[in-house]
């Protein structure tokens, strides 16, 4: 199966997460631990993202970064699920590197299976989504990216 997680825009089931972690032949994903259905809202295959709504309600959402207050040397989170049935998380932290409008690098290296996971800062708010790298580096972990939460903002419309 398909590996990865995704990110709640909105407390009424929005979801954002990357486009090649959806199988569209398939009518559920797993929100927090439990099977639930979706349907495609938007997607962008440049930027490989995908818009999703889900019948799940009081999903826990948090604000977004400024992306002006996003500077190399910022420390961030990734949160994400132990797997993609379980409640369990695991959380890696790492810094920013290097920041561009499309892409922000990180030091932080991780499994393939953490593509789509979210990232936070030190104030809990939504940096922007997981990127791993094609390349694997030491012990088949790969260098972490940041798709941008302003560049989400703007392909959810919010």
């Amino acid at each position: 199966g398909i590996e990865g997680c995704g990110f709640p825009l909105t407390s009424d089931g929005l979801l954002i997460t990357q486009l090649s972690l959806i199988d569209e032949n398939q009518n559920f994903i797993f929100v927090n631990g439990k099977k639930t259905q979706f349907r495609i809202l938007d997607k962008d295959s440049k930027n490989n993202l995908i818009l999703i709504k889900t019948e799940d309600l009081n999903l826990k959402t948090t604000s977004f970064a400024q992306e002006s207050k996003i500077k190399p040397g910022e420390r961030v989170f990734l949160f994400a699920p132990l797997s993609s049935n379980s409640s369990e998380k695991i959380i890696n932290e790492g810094i920013i590197k290097r920041v561009n409008k499309n892409l922000i690098e990180t030091n932080i290296l991780e499994k393939k299976s953490f593509d789509g996971c979210p990232l936070f800062n030190l104030e809990g708010q939504f940096v922007g989504l997981a990127k791993i790298s094609d390349f694997p580096g030491p012990a088949d972990l790969n260098q972490l990216f940041i798709f941008p939460a302003s560049k989400i903002r703007a392909f959810a419309g919010l």
